[in-house]
């Protein structure tokens, strides 16, 4: 039986579990509350991805960032309806930019078995990352210091530009 801290991701195994062992034929699972859908699922292969929480903590802060980088080039440049068209197509970008993941995600979420979002892991003081366990809060340093670098440098080139 497996048991998990997470209610959510305990219920979700064991009835995975108990689908693959009533069946010997390979399972598609509900995707969009329709059964056995062409766009099913397949049975998770390989490692269960969880969530870590970074993205959920950065990702509002890189938004934030960006929006105020944008918002200080378009008051920056206002008078300058070449300059302001440049800044529009960077806002377009930037929607592009933000909106792919967060599409990608969702679409994750929704079809990939073994993604699990929501659980302990998520809620861990520690985080695994490409070289070892860090803390949480220097993971999300390492995340959004260039996001808020490049703010910095945009406020600072606005101040220098309305001296000139």
């Amino acid at each position: 039986m497996l048991v998990s801290a997470d209610p959510i991701v305990s219920k979700r195994r064991l009835r995975r579990s108990a689908m693959l062992l009533r069946s010997q034929k390979p399972l598609l699972y509900e995707a969009d509350g329709v059964p056995d859908s062409p766009e099913a699922v397949s049975p998770p292969e390989g490692p269960i991805y969880q969530d870590d929480g970074l993205l959920s903590v950065a990702g509002p802060i890189m938004v934030a960032c960006y929006g105020l980088m944008l918002g200080i080039a378009g008051l920056t440049f206002f008078g300058s309806g070449q300059a302001l068209f440049v800044v529009s197509i960077c806002v377009v970008f930037a929607f592009l930019y933000f909106g792919i993941p967060v599409t990608l995600l969702r679409i994750r979420a929704a079809r990939d078995g073994r993604w699990e979002g929501n659980t302990a892991k998520a809620r861990d003081p520690m985080v695994e990352v490409g070289t070892g366990s860090i803390h949480r809060w220097e993971a999300i340093v390492q995340i959004v210091s260039v996001p808020v670098a490049v703010v910095i440098g945009f406020a600072l080139f606005a101040i220098r530009w309305s001296l000139l």
